[in-house]
């Protein structure tokens, strides 16, 4: 019988970056793992959603006080120092999407720079940029389905996993809620969902400072292997504490 090999490639996947409310110490361990990970022509290098945070385009309109240029040119700075080979659009970046139509035409032109922005950046980075389509958007990679997440609550992880989970995917990697947990579908089929946590610095967006929620946000990303030939992945979750280091593979 013939020897038959399969090959691994690697993947790294990180959610919710957020432009200006990056914790820069664990976005720089990030590019530095993601720098030594992945080398291969077939590794997987993923940001699943929320690169830019666009506070000032919250709800039908452009707010006050949130300047949008250090926003989005932080983001996208972020996005060429991190080199992914694929990107999502997440809830936030949708924000843009949505208003290029709005009644307010400054609103409407802004909206429309930033989307100008953000897919001429996908295009020089050669990576698919897929739109935010809530629970409709995912990437399959072997066994592993990767979306930006479209459910809260604290049973979500679990929810992601009876969501998506079928006989041919087994892992659910999604980011949205900020906090890191694994949890498995009560299912036939089984299956596991990883909330693979944020990289925003805790307590640094305004909005979510009287939420109780926030206090669960964890700093986190996703890697491992996975073998297309064989259906089959191994995924970690690198996590750590605000002003801590992530242990990782030399």
């Amino acid at each position: 019988m013939a020897n038959i090999t399969h090959k691994w490639d690697r993947i790294c996947v990180v959610s919710c970056t957020h432009a200006k409310y990056v914790d820069k110490r664990a976005f720089a361990e990030l590019v530095k793992f993601r720098d030594r990970w992945c080398k291969g022509k077939n590794d997987v290098v993923a940001h699943i959603g929320d690169w830019v945070d666009l506070t000032a385009l919250m709800s039908s309109g452009a707010e006050e006080g949130e300047p949008l240029a250090p926003d989005v040119d932080t983001g996208l700075t972020h996005l060429r120092m991190y080199r992914p080979n694929l990107l999502m659009a997440g809830n936030h970046e949708a924000r843009a999407y949505h208003l290029r139509n709005s009644n307010k035409a400054t609103t409407a032109w802004a909206a429309h720079k930033i989307v100008e922005a953000m897919e001429e950046c996908a295009q020089k980075l050669k990576a698919p940029l897929l739109p935010y389509r809530g629970a409709f958007e995912t990437y399959r990679v072997a066994d592993c389905l990767l979306t930006h997440g479209s459910v809260y609550g604290e049973q979500s992880c679990r929810d992601m996993a009876e969501m998506y989970s079928t006989n041919e995917i087994r892992k659910v990697l999604y980011g949205h809620t900020h906090r890191t947990a694994m949890a498995s579908a009560r299912t036939m089929v089984g299956g596991t969902a990883y909330n693979i946590g944020s990289l925003t610095k805790r307590a640094s967006i305004e909005y979510s400072l009287s939420r109780r929620a926030t206090f669960s946000w964890q700093l986190g990303f996703a890697w491992g292997e996975v073998c297309r030939s064989l259906n089959q992945s191994q995924i970690n979750i690198a996590t750590c504490e605000d002003g801590g280091t992530f242990r990782l593979p030399v």
